[in-house]
């Protein structure tokens, strides 16, 4: 009730410690005055009670801080997770057309050997095709040396356009996976932030408790001071990387 109605007067904001004097940070001033008031007027009520206590103990204003932190880090993942669907999406969907590009690849660079050899050699007798009957050896080996350089022409520019495609997949999942890890420090740094406000408000609040409470060192003894711990997901990958064959 008394952690209520005294941070009523202020706006719901995201919010975090121990009895040293509360750091000079990023609280607004009237917040920082509805903290302290609270802790004033709960140490002068003997708020909360030590002497059958649990170890650790929390306060009610602790059990406030903790719900309001875990509303606001809530509210940063899903931020972060409809930020980096898409994204992941695409990513995904780019790594599988690399695989089939790099499949491709391979196949292109068989391909392309294959026609190579097939190159007329020097002094042999050119293939005879309809209409070379009554043609030269010379002229027959003239157009079958064009036949070849088309073939492997047309091989290189496939090769050519595969090898292009995958270039610009490898940029457009480097430029991908950069976004997720950018959007994944930028929500990481967020909650960093969370964590520091509540240490700042509980710090607040807790210094004024214990200077009015009738059993300041047995509810020093008793506190539970500590900040929430990062979330899970801060600690995992950002993205996946997929290496660019090496030609």
């Amino acid at each position: 009730m008394f952690v209520t109605s005294a941070l009523s007067t202020i706006a719901p904001r995201r919010r975090t410690a121990g009895a040293a004097p509360p750091p000079d940070g990023r609280i607004p001033r009237p917040e920082r005055k509805a903290l302290r008031r609270q802790g004033i007027e709960d140490g002068r009520l003997g708020i909360p009670e030590v002497s059958e206590a649990p170890e650790p103990m929390r306060t009610p204003m602790r059990e406030l801080l903790l719900r309001e932190y875990d509303q606001a880090s809530a509210r940063v993942f899903r931020e972060y997770t409809e930020q980096t669907g898409p994204r992941w999406s695409n990513l995904e969907s780019v790594r599988r057309r690399i695989e089939v590009i790099i499949g491709q690849i391979e196949q292109a660079r068989t391909d392309l050997a294959t026609a190579e050899r097939r190159r007329p050699a020097p002094g042999s007798e050119p293939v005879r095709r309809l209409g070379d009957e009554r043609r030269s050896r010379e002229l027959v080996l003239a157009r079958r040396n064009r036949d070849f350089d088309r073939e492997v022409s047309r091989e290189r520019d496939a090769l050519r356009r595969l090898e292009e495609t995958e270039r610009s997949l490898c940029t457009q999942n480097a430029d991908l996976g950069a976004q997720i890890a950018t959007l994944h420090r930028d929500a990481a740094a967020r909650v960093a932030a969370l964590r520091t406000e509540f240490a700042e408000r509980q710090a607040i609040y807790n210094y004024a408790l214990i200077r009015r409470h009738p059993e300041p060192d047995v509810l020093l003894a008793l506190l539970e001071i500590g900040v929430p711990e990062e979330p899970g997901w801060i600690g995992a990958p950002a993205a996946p990387v997929v290496p660019r064959e090496e030609s």
